[in-house]
């Protein structure tokens, strides 16, 4: 199980990793397609201002989905009933575990 967790857990960090890759090089596609890019070689005139307040917009996007999501949803108990009347009997003059268990001791220490 462990292993399968590693697995699990490396998985997911490099799909992240390409997607952030390809969320990048898009972005800075289309920003150099009209104008000036966002993310070129000099940082000195790079816009990574513009980027982050994009990743930003992404996120808040992304809380408000969550939020709309999580007020419509419903949780579904399982609420299956039994098929048939059935009701549990008790007997009266039937003893009850507890003092089966204390009369068995009281025979063994004896």
């Amino acid at each position: 199980m462990k292993s399968l967790g590693t697995s699990y857990f490396t998985t997911s960090f490099g799909i992240g990793s390409f997607l952030s890759s390809f969320l990048l090089s898009t972005v800075s596609n289309i920003t150099k397609q009209h104008g000036r890019g966002w993310i070129l070689d000099n940082l000195n005139i790079s816009h990574f201002d513009y980027y982050y307040l994009f990743l930003a917009v992404l996120s808040s996007l992304n809380l408000l989905f969550f939020l709309f999501v999580a007020k419509y949803f419903v949780y579904n108990a399982d609420t299956t009933e039994p098929k048939g009347d059935f009701a549990m009997e008790t007997l009266a003059n039937k003893p009850s575990a507890q003092a089966q268990t204390e009369a068995s001791n009281a025979v063994l220490v004896s």
